[in-house]
């Protein structure tokens, strides 16, 4: 299954395992600048339940934008600059918020929670090398 802009990566990974899988390169100090950045922090109280999402390129964060005028309490949204950043207090399957996001982003985004993040951080300033 090769979907004509798919990344060299995601190429790879649709030849092997026959899925489209979104796939998002950065480097250590990109990483980190991401989790630096993070404006909802202080109101995720469950790493679990805040997901970062990042995506290939910035077109497909504008593509997000209008999901800011709207209220999603409890949930809370944030775009930054390589990445948006969703709150889910009461879980991520049942998420609306997260839900609008892969509609409006094409589904073309990965997302991670914040613990894991937190850990990759931890793992890539270990070894020095991309995330």
């Amino acid at each position: 299954m090769r979907i004509a802009s798919m990344s060299a990566r995601s190429v790879a990974i649709a030849d092997k395992f026959g899925f489209a899988a979104a796939v998002v390169a950065l480097t250590a100090k990109d990483f980190a600048a991401v989790i630096q950045e993070s404006p909802l922090q202080a109101a995720a109280t469950d790493p679990s339940k805040y997901l970062v999402a990042f995506v290939s390129s910035t077109t497909t964060l504008a593509k997000a934008k209008p999901l800011l005028a709207k209220s999603w309490t409890p949930e809370a949204f944030a775009i930054g600059k390589r990445a948006a950043y969703v709150w889910c207090p009461n879980g991520i399957i049942e998420s609306r918020l997260l839900q609008a996001f892969g509609r409006a982003t094409g589904g073309v985004a990965t997302t991670r929670n914040w613990a894991t993040l937190l850990k990759l951080q931890a793992a890539a300033s270990l070894r020095g090398n991309a995330v």
